[in-house]
């Protein structure tokens, strides 16, 4: 036996990223599901991950099991998952800045985070940025405004924030 099929025999589990990998957009990429099928048939533990800042892992499968690909919930990893607990183990409930779409903000509230609206950037002590489809300078503004009142930065980001002034984005 090979060694590359030697080393496959012996994994417990494999890992696959969703968007560009397993699928893109509403399309399977071809021969994925008979793929994931004879990782499933031979017992190894099957996990999928998304950057998708939009989507809950209950969205994910669905999708998985729409395009033809057993999935449980359980095998899905999605950044809403897991962001109120990161921000609430680090930081303590607390006031966020969300700049994100609705599902990001709501997951934040469940896990008993205070959302901070744009024109109260200053009581921010997180800010999260997410995929907004409302993205705005106003929301670019409030976020800047927050991390630059709050945070030491780097010199090279001060001169980041203060060229973005001069050129009228954060007036």
């Amino acid at each position: 036996m090979s060694p590359p099929r030697r080393a496959l025999r012996e994994m417990r589990g494999l890992v696959f990223d969703l968007d560009g990998c397993v699928w893109t957009g509403e399309v399977l990429t071809p021969g994925a599901a008979e793929v994931l099928a004879l990782i499933r048939r031979q017992g190894k533990g099957l996990c999928f991950l998304t950057n998708n800042s939009r989507a809950r892992a209950s969205t994910m499968q669905a999708k998985l099991e729409r395009l033809g690909v057993e999935a449980k919930e359980a095998e899905v990893l999605t950044p809403l998952e897991i962001l109120g607990e990161v921000v609430a183990q680090r930081w303590g409930p607390s006031p966020v800045l969300a700049i994100g779409g609705p599902e990001l903000a709501a997951v934040l509230v469940e896990a008993g985070h205070r959302l901070v609206p744009l024109d109260a950037y200053r009581d921010a002590t997180v800010v999260v940025v997410g995929n907004d489809f409302d993205f705005s300078y106003e929301r670019l503004t409030a976020a800047a405004r927050a991390v630059e009142q709050k945070f030491l930065l780097p010199e090279d980001a001060l001169g980041l924030i203060e060229a973005a002034k001069a050129s009228a984005v954060l007036r």
